[in-house]
């Protein structure tokens, strides 16, 4: 059996030697579409088929006069191509090297970078590195060197349609797809142990809870951060609750820093880097010590509950202007650094993401600017940031599965009316009323408290000094000199507590830090990224 699906493998057709597959990831069932057919298909029918495939993938086909390059509808198995010569790139870091592929780094998506932690649109930091988005494919005749790209999916409503379902009908069949999506997920994991990192939150209570309610019995979860931190203390009370094993990874500062400086971290974040986000960290030392303490066994697969809060509307953005909805979008998104949030450069993004959603040709009659925004928000953000936490399953060596990406939610939250879909209000209602495994009425979501204990009234007392100043002075107050020691993943400790407390930069959460860090790496400093002239 294989382990790890996500390593690259190569198959040559047995029928026709010239055509060869070379894939990471898996479908969700054997379908009925043999893949190198795909490379005999026009157009149109090119596009249906590689739309009806499910699963997490990316994956390239080649013969003599074509090669076609397809990633899944979210991204969750990043593909690239090289476009100097049309060379497909599955791993930058092992692919690519700066110096002898003579790198010229793209700017603007440099500053864009700083702002967000990820680039923005078909683009990567290195000019000619192109990735595909979700949901896309490239199609290359290589006879008359022409490209053409594609979506074969995309985020958006079809409004052409008219509801046709009264809301408790729209939550049944949200109840009984949710698990149908999971009968997937014990069919792919075929008894093998799954492991849910659990937090106190909706996604990844849904999917340990699901599980459960379905009969599967080989799981383990667990949780980490600051000791007595309410998501961990929640969580243990979830997996009692359903009879499953738990354990708790404690983190402090002074471990966070002294793994942020270990080898094995650097060479982790070499094995991320693709020039398209920010290495994510979160996870990557608890993998790693789960690994070093066997705790799981090897074939293991880990399941979180990305991105149930985007896909259920949590992320659906409703102004009453198109202004307000892009000053919204910038303030979410793009403001890692308030040195960089000027007006003149929140009136260039504004024109930015203009271009940016013009250049993405849309495949419904949406228009609405808010549901495009949200479609942008799957290309860049989600796709590119969120979902290259799997990464730390890949680098241990182990499988993952995304069910909340499944492509049928997917479709589902698609075309679902967005007076159901906002503020999450159909799938809160389905879940509190389905109450799987009894852990949704009586155990809090997502409640917040203030660790560790020493810390508490220091912050009371800077509390009370800065209650003359009104609510914003003391929010600037208690990030600038408490939340380094507050962060619950700790992660803020890549850089010396001095330097958060003097930072002049106005930084917004340690992703802002860990950015930073990323291009000084890469040869550009904050005085450097000011300098960038946008136009």
């Amino acid at each position: 059996m294989l382990n790890n699906h996500f390593q690259l493998r190569t198959v040559v057709n047995p029928s026709a030697t010239s055509e060869t597959l070379k894939i990471r990831g898996y479908l969700y069932e054997k379908q009925d579409i043999d893949l190198f057919s795909l490379l005999y298909k026009d157009e149109e029918e090119l596009s249906a088929a590689i739309k009806g495939l499910k699963g997490h993938f990316s994956f390239t086909l080649e013969n003599a006069e074509k090669l076609l390059l397809v990633v899944d509808k979210t991204r969750a198995v990043p593909l690239f191509l090289y476009e100097e010569n049309l060379r497909p790139i599955f791993h930058p870091s092992k692919e690519l090297n700066p110096v002898q592929d003579n790198f010229e780094y793209n700017k603007e998506q440099i500053k864009l970078f700083a702002m967000s932690g990820f680039t923005h649109g078909p683009e990567t930091l290195v000019k000619g590195l192109t990735p595909l988005l979700a949901g896309e494919y490239i199609l290359i005749d290589k006879v008359n060197k022409k490209l053409k790209k594609d979506f074969y999916f995309q985020f958006l409503p079809n409004k052409s349609k008219s509801p046709s379902k009264t809301k408790s009908e729209y939550q049944k069949e949200l109840a009984n797809l949710t698990l149908d999506i999971f009968k997937d997920l014990i069919k792919f994991a075929n008894g093998r142990e799954i492991v849910v990192p659990l937090s106190a939150g909706l996604d990844s209570r849904l999917v340990i809870s699901a599980l459960k309610h379905l009969g599967y019995e080989n799981l383990k979860s667990f949780s980490y951060g600051l000791e007595g931190n309410s998501e961990a203390l929640f969580a243990k009370e979830i997996a009692q609750k359903l009879n499953v094993p738990w354990r708790f990874f404690p983190q402090t500062v002074r471990s966070q820093k002294h793994f942020f400086n270990s080898t094995f971290f650097k060479e982790y974040r070499k094995f991320c880097t693709d020039y398209c986000t920010v290495p994510f960290f979160q996870d990557i030392k608890i993998i790693h010590d789960i690994q070093n303490e066997q705790w799981v066994s090897k074939d293991a697969i880990f399941v979180n509950g990305n991105s149930g809060d985007y896909i259920s509307g949590n992320h659906l953005l409703l102004e009453n202007t198109n202004d307000e909805l892009l000053e919204k979008y910038i303030n979410k998104h793009l403001s890692l650094w308030n040195s960089l949030k000027t007006t003149e450069n929140k009136n260039w993004l504004k024109i930015k993401i203009h271009k940016l959603l013009k250049n993405i040709p849309l495949k419904s009659p949406e228009t609405d600017l808010n549901i495009q925004l949200e479609n942008l928000e799957l290309l860049d953000r989600q796709s590119k940031y969120v979902v290259s936490g799997q990464r730390s399953y890949e680098y241990c060596n182990y499988d993952w599965s995304l069910p909340l990406w499944h492509d049928d939610y997917l479709d589902f939250f698609k075309d679902l009316p967005t007076e159901f879909k906002q503020n999450q209000s159909l799938y809160k209602e389905m879940l509190m009323q389905e109450n799987w495994g009894e852990v949704w009425q009586n155990i809090p979501v997502n409640k917040m408290s203030v660790v560790p204990k020493w810390i508490r009234p220091l912050r009371f007392a800077g509390k009370i000094l800065n209650a003359p100043l009104g609510k914003e002075a003391w929010h600037r107050f208690e990030k600038k000199y408490f939340l380094y020691w507050m962060e619950v993943t700790c992660g803020n400790a890549i850089v010396p507590y001095t330097q958060v407390a003097l930072d002049p930069h106005g930084h917004r959460h340690f992703v802002s830090w860990h950015t930073r860090l990323f291009l000084e790496e890469i040869g550009f400093s904050m005085e450097d990224i000011h300098e960038v002239s946008l136009t």
